[in-house]
């Protein structure tokens, strides 16, 4: 009985640890055992990560805007800042499951 066919992730992440381009090949058309679809979903993954423009490595917020948000001091509230109050203190609200004898 032939062992299990390692999953498409298990053969990217492997194939990513193999720094020759020939035995990274290598590496996958072996991993696939003729399975074509997975082979060529394993090979878009790769040429993808391997891309300059891999969206992947492009953080979500830009440089200025994370340097914009670490240098705010601004520590107050949304509450504070709006002007609300609450008229609870802390504790003084009871969960409806909770007796009130």
């Amino acid at each position: 009985m032939k062992p299990p066919q390692p999953s498409e992730k298990t053969i990217f992440l492997e194939a990513l640890d193999i720094e020759s381009t020939d035995d990274r090949v290598a590496y996958v058309e072996a991993a696939c055992r003729g399975n074509n679809a997975l082979l060529a979903s394993v090979s878009a993954l790769l040429r993808e990560h391997e891309r300059e423009d891999n969206p992947v490595d492009i953080p979500i917020v830009a440089k200025s805007e994370r340097q914009r948000l670490s240098n705010n001091d601004n520590t107050e509230s949304y509450v504070s800042r709006n002007g609300s109050t609450c008229r609870h203190s802390l504790g003084s609200i009871n969960h409806p499951m909770d007796r009130l004898d």
